[in-house]
């Protein structure tokens, strides 16, 4: 190559490569840079638009809830009337429907806007929101036209054709006038017409949630001229916003948002308004009706509004963790939220207008009518006194009344504020003014204002009950839980026979003394019981069209079935109803309905279980045993401090065989006890047969009871605690006999029953040595087969005592035998039974003989004296009159022989040793050494005064003997008493030994 070649310019491939590459490195920087730009400003912008979007949405909404219920009743309460057209109160609310995600608002919104004086050419829409289109003679000032009753509620974006009408989903339902002119009052002679049903429909209430976003935003109104709204008709849609992700309204009864909007009693919480909605009619028929629903949205005071906005599309590089809702991998997680929250407290909620005030009494109000039917009351209504320039509007009504044939008026109800009203008996009135349906009585009406009253001439009228109301309809029994089903019902407002005279047809709340509810168990039995509460015949009463009343006695886990009654005080008298047909004042049975009780506790773990040890009960065929069990069923939940009531209907028993890991079935599969019976002490009893003890085995047994609510209330109690078989009882806990007993004859057997004194009780002392090895002791009762009393427990009362001796003590039943069982559980679980009888008799002697009780001779080798304590078991007093006693000679060795006896007597002295501070002496010389008898006549006991007491156990007699007994046997071989007392002044012989 030459020189020249070698000299020219340019690039060597590698070169051109390398330089490609750095180009292309900051190519991809400045790209990644500008890319990142780009995103950070769609970020922004989308932010900036989702925020913009959110917030004119929620000014709007938030600005309209501020001005609820802004004049929307100008003129209050009106009261007077008008060419012999009574005005009325408009039936409007300011709150016409609440939901969680739907409200309904009414207020003049136009107030500012529409502020031109009505004059003759400005007949609408002036005076600052007049709506003259919609007054009439009986609402003669109107401020709130249907396009002012204001709905804000979310529509999704991915409906593509308005859905039927489904008030529990997709439709807001409520009730208004929405007449032109307005036309709900209750004069139905001059065209009063009941509230109309308005539906704004395809709308998300979002009762289980917003779940199918993104929404729109919209505010619904009602077209002005048109009434008819069902279905959607006329409904003016006007959307505020979109990709609204949700809205919630929570309901207050403070201005400040701490307590929850809450039910009439104040108990149950509906701050999220779903139960309440829009319910609620004015119906010109009842126009004095109480309707819960419209009660609880005039509570309302403050509302507390979210609204969730969300980005237009979703950002791939973010997560929303606080997002529930998915709709595939991280759909709804991948968009940003923008949240608006505030308290809106309106200013004007709760406020109606005021009349100005009049300056001169009222005029009296006029064509008063009396309607009867009813049970012990009245319907009236009259006009209303014309207001002029010298009459007054009045503020507000009463009526008086009185028997016919009284001079004047002693009574008078509160007051009105309608032209039209029920006039019964109230407590806080004087009892002379209940009104009875057999006398004549005299009605007249009082107008009041400020400066004065006026009264209407009288009518008179009977008010005899000539109607039978509806039954009632039984809506739901409601499942609460802890014993508790909550019903809820109509009341009758139609009359099943007869009619009133005039007025409403419908039967008013106040001629309803309440209803009888009756409860069937079990469902389908047959069994009804009447629920009655303390001190009462009628379970409740209501002013409301829907009454709730909750029974409190339901056992857990019971399937009822209820019914009830609508009960007027016609019902208990005859002569109060037409024809003296007393059922007048009684509805036909309502339908009927299932009601349950549950509870999520579990039910007590079963006690006191015994397994019984004893081989009769619990044979065995050389080494197979049939096992025999016992316990009372369960009849509580686990509830502190003490047990809801439940029923149980299904045990499960297990065995473990000690040193086996785990429980085996009792035998095979697990046997389940289902409604087991109790027998005749209220216990379940269960036999596991041919258990295997040939190998030495012990086992154990628990008891398991199942709730037989359903799931998911459903759910098993703890075992009992375990038993085991066979045990044997520990030495030395009990002592033997296990049952002592006082009594003058008898040995407990069934055969030789214990002899009790007639009108004395019978007192079984358990003999129990070792107190702290005792978990318990149990006693029954029996007459024959069947219980007296128990299963009574020791040491939980109502034995005698917490603490040993243990005793059972009760009152025997006359010529009965009478059996005792006694098991006694020590802390391991075996048991230790014993079984005795008893029988009431007349005793032939009130002392105790040594056959029944050993401790009534009293010797000791080496003295000179035999003891016999006299136990006197009869309830009074005995005289002894005379003894008579033999001895042994082979028992008085030495020549000794019986030479005197000592009495313990009440009064007197004594230099002898061993008879106490008062004794008595009778030295007879003796009879002879060796064998003898001698009779001791009444004539010769000191001073006659030997007495033993009734109930008396240290009243002795000692035999003396000349010398010192070497001999250890007792020389008295025959020893008998002669008494006498109130029941047998003759005497009576009682042989002691």
């Amino acid at each position: 190559m030459n020189d020249q070649s070698r000299r020219q310019r340019g690039y060597s491939l590698a070169e051109v490569l390398v330089a490609l590459a750095i180009f292309a490195i900051i190519f991809l920087a400045a790209l990644t840079a500008y890319d990142r730009s780009n995103r950070v400003f769609r970020t922004g912008v989308e932010s900036s638009n989702m925020q913009q979007n959110t917030r004119v949405a929620f000014d709007k909404l938030v600005g309209d809830l501020r001005m609820a219920g802004y004049d929307f009743d100008r003129d209050g309460i009106p009261t007077g009337s008008t060419g012999g057209l009574n005005q009325y109160q408009q039936p409007d609310e300011q709150f016409e429907y609440i939901g969680p995600a739907a409200m309904t608002i009414r207020g003049n919104f136009d107030y500012e806007t529409e502020n031109q004086p009505c004059t003759a050419t400005v007949t609408d829409n002036c005076d600052n929101g007049r709506e003259e289109t919609y007054e009439s003679t009986q609402f003669p000032v109107v401020t709130t036209g249907n396009d002012e009753i204001v709905t804000y509620a979310l529509v999704p974006d991915s409906q593509v054709a308005l859905p039927a009408c489904n008030p529990a989903t997709n439709c807001v339902q409520f009730y208004a006038d929405t007449h032109v002119p307005r036309k709900s009052y209750p004069d139905v002679p001059n065209g009063g017409l009941d509230e109309n049903l308005v539906e704004i429909t395809g709308v998300d209430l979002c009762t289980a949630g917003c779940n199918n976003p993104p929404y729109t935003l919209y505010r619904f109104t009602l077209d002005r001229s048109q009434q008819n709204f069902t279905g959607g008709l006329n409904v003016t849609r006007t959307p505020l916003a979109s990709n609204i992700r949700s809205i919630q309204y929570t309901y207050y009864q403070d201005a400040q948002g701490t307590d929850p909007l809450k039910d009439l009693n104040n108990t149950v919480d509906v701050s999220t308004g779903a139960a309440i909605a829009g319910k609620g009619q004015f119906k010109v028929a009842n126009p004095l009706a109480l309707v819960p629903e419209r009660d609880v949205r005039s509570k309302i005071n403050s509302v507390r509004v979210t609204l969730i906005g969300m980005n237009e599309s979703r950002d791939a590089a973010y997560t929303d963790t606080a997002e529930t809702l998915t709709g595939g991998p991280g759909f709804f997680q991948q968009y940003r939220k923008y949240r608006l929250e505030t308290l809106v407290s309106p200013r004007n909620i709760q406020k109606r207008g005021m009349r100005e005030q009049d300056t001169f009494p009222p005029g009296a109000p006029t064509s008063i009518i009396v309607c009867t039917g009813a049970c012990a009351g009245v319907y009236m209504s009259w006009t209303a006194p014309a207001v002029n320039a010298v009459q007054g509007a009045p503020d507000q009504y009463k009526v008086i009344y009185d028997l016919a044939s009284a001079p004047g008026f002693t009574c008078e109800t509160t007051t009105y504020t309608n032209t039209f009203g029920h006039v019964f008996y109230q407590p806080s009135m004087s009892p002379s003014c209940k009104i009875d349906p057999t006398q004549s009585y005299k009605f007249a009406v009082v107008a009041l204002n400020s400066y004065g009253s006026a009264t209407s001439g009288q009518v008179t009228a009977q008010p005899l009950n000539s109607t039978k109301q509806n039954a009632p309809t039984l809506v739901s029994a409601t499942n609460n839980q802890n014993g508790k089903v909550t019903l809820t019902w109509t009341r009758p407002t139609t009359n099943f026979s007869g009619s009133y005279s005039c007025g409403p047809q419908a039967p008013p709340a106040a001629e309803l003394q309440g209803y009888l509810v009756e409860r069937e168990s079990p469902t389908g039995s047959g069994n009804w019981v009447q629920l009655l509460p303390s001190g009462g015949q009628v379970t409740t009463t209501s002013p409301y069209d829907t009454v709730t009343w909750t029974d409190t006695t339901a056992a857990n886990c019971v399937p009822y079935t209820y019914r009830l009654r609508a009960i007027e005080e016609c019902l208990f008298h005859s002569t109060w109803n037409a024809g003296g047909v007393a059922t007048l004042g009684r509805s036909p049975q309502s339908n009927e309905v299932a009601g349950l009780a549950t509870t999520t506790l579990a039910p007590a773990a079963p006690s006191n279980l015994i397994v019984d040890q004893d081989p009769t009960n619990s044979p065995c065929v050389g080494l197979i045993c049939n096992v025999h069990m016992h316990f009372p069923p369960v009849n509580t939940d686990v509830a502190m401090p003490t047990g809801n009531p439940i029923t149980i209907t299904k045990y499960t028993v297990l065995r473990r065989q000690v040193g086996v890991t785990g429980f085996l079935p009792v035998p095979g599969p697990v046997p389940t006890l289902t409604n087991p019976p109790v027998n005749a002490i209220g216990e379940i009893e269960f036999i596991d047969n041919n258990v295997d003890t040939s190998a030495g085995q012990l086992y154990e047994y628990e008891i398991v009871a199942h709730s037989d609510c359903p799931t998911p209330f459903g759910t098993d109690s703890a075992p009992s605690t375990p038993r085991p078989y066979p045990c044997s009882f520990p030495v030395g806990v009990v002592g033997s006999p296990l049952i002592q007993v006082s009594a003058f004859d008898g040995d407990g057997s069934q055969a030789n029953p214990y002899k009790i004194a007639t009108g004395t009780n019978a007192v079984a002392v358990i003999n129990v040595t070792s107190p702290a090895a005792i978990s318990r002791v149990v006693g029954r009762g029996y007459i024959g087969t069947t219980l007296k009393w128990g299963p009574a427990q020791c040491p939980v009362l109502p034995c005698s005592s917490p603490n040993p001796p243990f005793a059972f003590g009760w009152a025997l039943a006359a010529n009965a035998t009478e059996r005792l069982d006694v098991a006694v559980v020590e802390t391991g679980g075996c048991v230790e039974q014993s079984t005795a009888y008893f029988e009431d008799e007349p005793q032939n002697c009130c002392l105790l003989p040594t056959s029944f009780d050993p401790t009534v001779i009293s010797f000791s080798s080496g003295n000179n004296f035999v003891d016999f304590v006299l136990k006197n078991v009869c309830g009074q007093p005995l005289t002894i009159t005379g003894l008579t006693f033999t001895w042994s000679a082979a028992n008085t060795p030495g020549g000794t022989k019986a030479d005197a006896i000592w009495f313990q007597t009440t009064s007197g002295g004594c230099a002898q040793t061993g008879l106490g501070p008062n004794c008595a002496a009778f030295n007879f010389g003796g009879s002879g050494v060796g064998a003898g008898t001698y009779t001791l006549l009444p004539a010769n006991i000191p001073g006659n005064t030997a007495t033993v007491g009734a109930g008396a156990t240290t009243t002795k007699i000692r035999v003396h003997f000349s010398k010192s007994l070497t001999n250890p046997i007792q020389p008295v071989t025959s020893f008998s008493v002669n008494y006498t007392d109130a029941n047998n002044p003759g005497g009576t012989l009682c042989p002691l030994h």
